[in-house]
C-alpha cells in the first residue's frame, strides 16, 4: 500500500556519504512501515533520517551494519527487532527511537554508546548478547548511563566479559559492579560479597535510598554515586583504598 515500502535497491546520494532509500523527500513523512530484504547488508548514514511517521521496520537477515543517524528522529518506532547478523551499530543510529525494550543480538560486536542518543527516557530493559564485550569508557557502562528509564539489565550466559544478577550488570566473574539501573525499583541494595570494585557512574542517578557496601570492597570509581538518591549513613569498609573523583558528589 501507499505507506509500506520494500527496499529493493540502495543508491548513494551524489556528493554525500549517505544513501537514498525512501522514494522521494516529499513523501518520506508518509512512510509508516519499511520491509528491508535479506539482500541488504548496510543501512547507510542518515538513510531514514526524519521519517517522522515511520512506525515499523522489518530488518532483513543480511544486515551487518547500521550507520550513524540511520533512523535519526524516527520517534514513532516503538520496537526494534534486528536480524541475527548485525555486527555494528554506529552513533545515534536510533536517536529518539523509543522502544521500552532492546535486545542486542549475539552477533553484535560494536555498539556505539550514543546509538540511542545522549539521553533516552524510554528503554526500561536491555539484553546484552554474547558478542558484545566492550567495557571501555565508550562501552556498555556509557551506554547504560544514557538510558534514564532503565530498570533491568540482562546478559547472555555465553558472554565472556559481562554477567547480570537480579537485573544488575557485573563483569563476568562478579568482582566489579558495572551498573545498577537508574530506575530499578528497590529501595535498598547490598553489594554482593564477591565485589572488589564499583565502576564509574555505577549508581549515578539511581533512585535507591540505601546501599550496604561489602567488606571485600577495595575501590570506588569516579562518579560512582554521583546524583544518586542515597539517604542516611553510607559506611565505607576498612579495605577501601581508592575513592575516585566526584564519587559521592
Amino acid at each position: 500500500n501507499n505507506n509500506t515500502y520494500t527496499v529493493t535497491s540502495i543508491k548513494k546520494k551524489s556528493g554525500s556519504n549517505g544513501i537514498n532509500i525512501f522514494p522521494d523527500t516529499a513523501r518520506k513523512n508518509q512512510i509508516k512501515e519499511l520491509v528491508i530484504p535479506d539482500t541488504v547488508q548496510t543501512i547507510g548514514m542518515a538513510a531514514f533520517m526524519g521519517c517522522s511517521n515511520l512506525e515499523k521496520v522489518t530488518f532483513g537477515s543480511g544486515i551487518e551494519t547500521i550507520d550513524r543517524n540511520a533512523f535519526y528522529n524516527c520517534s514513532k518506532i516503538k520496537e526494534i527487532n534486528l536480524g541475527n547478523n548485525v555486527k555494528t551499530i554506529e552513533s545515534q543510529a536510533f536517536y529518539s527511537v523509543r522502544p521500552e525494550e532492546f535486545v542486542m543480538p549475539d552477533s553484535i560486536t560494536s555498539f556505539d554508546s550514543s546509538a540511542f542518543g545522549y539521553s533516552n527516557n524510554s528503554i526500561k530493559k536491555i539484553t546484552i548478547g554474547k558478542g558484545y564485550t566492550n567495557n571501555t569508557n565508550t562501552g556498555i557502562s556509557a551506554l547504560c548511563n544514557k538510558l534514564n528509564a532503565l530498570e533491568e539489565i540482562i546478559v547472555s550466559d555465553e558472554n565472556t566479559a559481562f554477567s547480570s544478577e537480579n537485573g544488575v550488570l557485573f563483569n563476568k566473574n562478579k568482582t566489579q559492579l558495572i551498573k545498577y539501573p537508574n530506575k530499578k525499583a528497590d529501595e535498598s541494595y547490598s553489594i554482593p560479597d564477591t565485589i572488589t570494585s564499583i565502576g564509574t557512574s555505577a549508581f549515578n542517578y539511581s533512585i535507591l535510598k540505601n546501599v550496604k557496601l561489602n567488606d571485600a570492597l577495595v575501590s570506588i570509581a569516579d562518579s560512582a554515586f554521583l546524583y544518586s538518591n542515597i539517604e542516611g549513613n553510607l559506611i565505607i569498609p576498612d579495605n577501601v583504598t581508592n575513592i575516585g573523583s566526584s564519587a559521592f558528589s
